[in-house]
């Protein structure tokens, strides 16, 4: 797969895995687990396209970060059909996770200073909201 191809690719899935979340958070509960169900695939298969396209550019730090990120999102979406409160604990752990690809994204040099910025501010809230659901 070419270069041009694959950041499409990724950029489509991670864009239909931001509507389907949004969708399902305003959903009734049958509904909810198949958006949020969709939105999680579609975000790790975004992640995992954006991971193997900056390992091969040479940005590990980059692509570490991606698959911390995948690692999360596979927490997340193993509990998507489940109750809220029962699913919390996986949600948890999978905010934790994300709040550390944030971070190592954040910390590379290779994204615009904005981006590192935002997702710095972004993987520290992460952690918080992490923290207090294991509290």
């Amino acid at each position: 797969m070419n270069t041009n191809r694959l950041t499409l690719f990724a950029a489509v899935s991670l864009a239909i895995g931001g509507l389907l979340g949004l969708a399902g958070s305003f959903s009734p509960p049958a509904i909810r687990g198949v958006a949020w169900g969709l939105d999680g695939t579609a975000l790790v298969m975004g992640a995992l396209l954006l991971a193997v396209h900056h390992i091969k550019l040479g940005n590990e730090q980059l692509a570490a970060g991606f698959l911390t990120f995948v690692a999360g999102q596979t927490l997340v979406v193993s509990s998507s059909a489940m109750d809220l409160a029962a699913s919390s604990p996986s949600f948890g752990a999978g905010v934790g996770l994300w709040a550390a690809g944030l971070a190592l994204v954040s910390a590379s040099s290779g994204m615009p200073i904005f981006v590192r910025a935002t997702g710095a501010i972004a993987s520290v809230l992460f952690a918080i909201v992490a923290l207090r659901i294991f509290g």
